[in-house]
């Protein structure tokens, strides 16, 4: 037995410091349990022998098992089981690895929705984990703690990808393959990322930013992502709620679309089974005679205008209990999925939204990704949510609010012991399509209209945080996203957020430079106080050109702050853009 060391680096490239990072060379734990029994057996550094400067072995009755340091910050576990495994958690950890002697400040992020932030003083208590299945209840399959000065990342790298639950409590972060079994006389092989990185919220080297970069950068080496070109040209879709139309009118549904339709080429429906106050998700392939013929003569005429046109479909589930589910990895569950994509296609859709697919559990993700290759989920697919293999645009809408995450605009991580973090996702997949709205609740903060009244804190909240007033469209503007537009919620151009933030984007060629959100890294905001609402991310485009986005609700005056060096005055505008023609090195 060996004891290991972390090992600290400090890389300096092109003049820049990079952030110190300690590499751990201490071989991970793990453990697995008896299948069928729920007998739980641990494996650490104390019971391996090192038979090289990068291997450790263990072997007993039970297994035998090979931890490898493969570099990078990575580690594999290969495990020969003698009899039958299950729950294998590769990394876990007895002991608790706190960043430092001060709990108050260490901040868990997490791939719920579009992210979610947990202060760890919230979950301090041994053994009571907080856990979600990827995919896609979690969309990444990691954990990280943080605070102003450092964070540890523990993340999944199996390629072919695996289902895990990323677990974390009482400072420690774990990986736990649940539903994983291995049969006696087999072999698997579990990998992980696990690092611990430093930084400086102040000077904008921000922590869980520069442990998000590991991950990305093991992420860009086994996915590509690419979407056709009319998806990049669109402002966002045409959300059309049928379910909520009290009378069905062909007429006035053309006249909105003919309205927005050349800044939101992209018709989604949903609720086509249903009649009014129906259900808008209904596991039911036909149409409501309500709408035939009109609705589906209406779809191809927009499909040959050269536009595209789609309605709502889902992987079979019963709602809402989730009782049954039919799973992606089955000739059930696929069969059922193209029968309604093909019926789609009937009623002439072009294109398609499906629903759940980045928000829940469909089967083996290495399953799931073939049916994007061989396009059995066609390449024309909205997907709700988001997950980080899946090559399709998700739907985010609800990450502000994030159903009992009580989300809200203006909240910070460090002020709440839970809440909703969207900026942690969208940094982590800062070069993907995604679009935000009203849908999943984050109505409450569309436009003025005060939806938020009367649910349980907000009213409250909002008198001391205002404004928060057109606060999803804010977000939507910051995470760099497309518009989830809802014609029921607003008449065309009657937005003012909206179109200023459509103004601004035309104004500098916003889509046409495909830019990556890069949050507040190299930013320094120290100068802008809390209190002003003064909200700003920083984007990258394809030559490398820094936008930054503005939005200063209050028109705030005399507000600066830092890139790179450069002291840059806030604009007094509600929304705002700052074209920078300085190229930046993308990380």
């Amino acid at each position: 037995m060996l004891k290991g060391l972390a090992v600290a680096f400090t890389v300096i490239l092109l003049g820049i410091v990079c952030p110190v990072f300690a590499v751990e060379t201490v071989p991970p734990e793990f453990y697995v349990t008896n299948d069928p029994s729920t007998v739980r057996y641990n494996y650490s550094n104390a019971d391996y022998t090192q038979i090289s400067s990068t291997k450790w072995s263990v072997e007993d009755v039970r297994l035998k098992a090979t931890i490898t340091d493969l570099g990078n910050s990575q580690w594999s576990l290969e495990i020969q089981a003698k009899i039958n495994l299950t729950d294998i958690n590769f990394p876990y950890q007895t002991k608790r690895s706190p960043l430092d002697a001060d709990i108050s400040d260490d901040i868990y992020y997490y791939p719920y929705i579009l992210g979610q932030s947990e202060k760890a003083s919230n979950r301090d208590t041994d053994w009571l984990w907080m856990g979600m299945e990827y995919p896609a209840t979690a969309f990444a399959p990691l954990v990280v703690m943080a605070d102003s000065h450092s964070a540890r990342i523990v993340a999944a790298v199996n390629w072919p990808p695996k289902s895990v639950i990323p677990q974390y409590a009482a400072q420690r972060q774990v990986l736990r393959y649940q539903f994983e079994k291995i049969a006696a006389g087999s072999t698997k092989t579990f990998k992980a990322l696990i690092a611990t990185v430093k930084g400086n919220v102040d000077t904008g080297q921000v922590p869980w930013q520069l442990a998000l970069d590991l991950y990305k950068t093991w992420l860009k080496s086994v996915v590509t992502v690419r979407y056709p070109d009319w998806m990049w040209q669109s402002e966002g879709i045409f959300n059309v709620q049928l379910q909520n139309l009290t009378d069905f009118n062909i007429a006035a549904l053309s006249k909105n679309w003919d309205e927005a339709k050349s800044t939101f080429p992209w018709l989604l429906m949903w609720g086509q089974m249903s009649t009014y106050a129906g259900d808008c998700c209904k596991m039911n392939y036909t149409m409501h005679e309500r709408y035939q013929p009109a609705l589906p003569d209406f779809v191809k005429s927009v499909v040959q205008s050269g536009y595209h046109a789609g309605y709502y479909c889902a992987p079979f589930v019963l709602i809402p209990d989730f009782s049954s589910k039919i799973f992606l990895d089955t000739p059930e569950g696929v069969a059922w999925l193209t029968g309604w994509l093909s019926a789609n296609r009937n009623y002439n859709a072009n294109s398609f939204y499906l629903d759940t697919l980045g928000r829940t559990n469909w089967g083996d993700p290495a399953a799931i990704l073939e049916l994007f290759k061989n396009g059995t989920i066609p390449e024309e697919t909205l997907i709700e949510g988001l997950v980080d293999i899946y090559p399709a645009p998700g739907l985010v809408s609800g990450c502000l609010t994030g159903g009992d995450r009580c989300g809200a605009p203006f909240k910070q991580a460090k002020d709440w012991p839970l809440t909703t973090f969207p900026r942690f996702g969208r940094y982590l997949l800062g070069d993907r399509i995604i679009y935000e709205g009203p849908s999943n609740n984050d109505h409450l903060f569309w436009g003025n209209t005060h939806y938020w009244k009367g649910v349980d804190g907000y009213d409250l909240y909002c008198r001391e945080n205002a404004p928060c007033e057109y606060g999803t469209e804010r977000l939507a503007f910051l995470l760099g996203a497309k518009i989830d537009w809802y014609s029921g919620l607003d008449g065309w151009g009657k937005n003012p957020v909206i179109n200023e933030i459509l103004s601004e984007r035309h104004r500098v060629n916003w889509w046409g430079r495909r830019p990556v959100y890069m949050d507040t890294k190299n930013l320094d905001l120290r100068a802008i106080p809390k209190t002003s609402r003064v909200e700003i991310s920083r984007f990258e485009d394809t030559d490398g050109k820094s936008l930054i986005a503005v939005s200063n609700p209050n028109l705030e005056e005399g507000l600066t702050f830092n890139w790179n060096g450069i002291k840059i005055k806030v604009p007094v505008q509600k929304i705002a853009i700052l074209d920078f023609a300085q190229s930046t090195i993308r990380k």
